[in-house]
């Protein structure tokens, strides 16, 4: 089950905004995004839920090495929006 806790924000968004590649990935992803993310916050949830990584994004890529193989949701939230992606790690 994924949870989503909605706090102060409008609208969720999913991924059309947004790709993540490759998918799968091994150790890095790219983001290529219509709108500039930077300085927003990126949370990365394992397919049960769990937090697994919050990172403030600082550019166009993402270490995921830390990760272990499995399915991954991304939600970028930009203040107003949350936007969701799900990658598969290899």
């Amino acid at each position: 089950c994924f949870n989503i806790v909605m706090s102060n924000i409008s609208e969720i968004e999913n991924s059309n905004y947004f790709t993540v590649f490759p998918n799968p990935a091994t150790n890095e992803l790219n983001i290529d995004a219509e709108l500039s993310f930077i300085n927003n916050q990126l949370k990365i949830y394992s397919i049960s839920g769990r937090l697994e990584n919050n990172y403030l994004i600082k550019g166009k890529k993402i270490n995921i090495s830390n990760l272990s193989k499995g399915v991954y949701f991304i939600e970028i939230n930009d203040g107003t929006k949350l936007y969701y992606s799900k990658f598969v790690k290899q």
